[in-house]
């Protein structure tokens, strides 16, 4: 997965913007994939997703921990399924950056 948002990343500063989309759904839907296997990956997870979604123009108005613990968590929380998008809304292909807000 890491490896995934890396190319993405590398894909991005070439302007290959739809490769690097491409890339960030593989790395995302993997991220789901690994804790719905296990939920002890999120954790060590999370931190990619945050990195991924950052780097696609996500912004946060929450605490990165509090991130951190939603992302690791899937039984309890929703925010999984924001990481599961499917990487279509990049700044550098006019679609803007999204905002991630709490809840509660």
């Amino acid at each position: 997965m890491r490896a995934l948002v890396a190319i993405a990343q590398k894909f991005d500063a070439e302007g290959r913007t739809k490769d690097a989309q491409t890339a960030i759904t593989d790395a995302t839907r993997l991220y789901g994939e690994f804790v719905t296997l296990n939920p002890l990956n999120g954790p060590s997870l999370a931190p990619i997703v945050i990195a991924a979604l950052s780097g696609m123009g996500v912004d946060f108005s929450v605490s990165e921990a509090d991130l951190r613990a939603w992302l690791a968590d899937p039984v309890y929380t929703p925010y999984p399924a924001i990481s599961q998008g499917d990487g279509r809304r990049r700044p550098s292909d006019g679609g803007g950056g999204g905002e991630v807000r709490g809840v509660g």
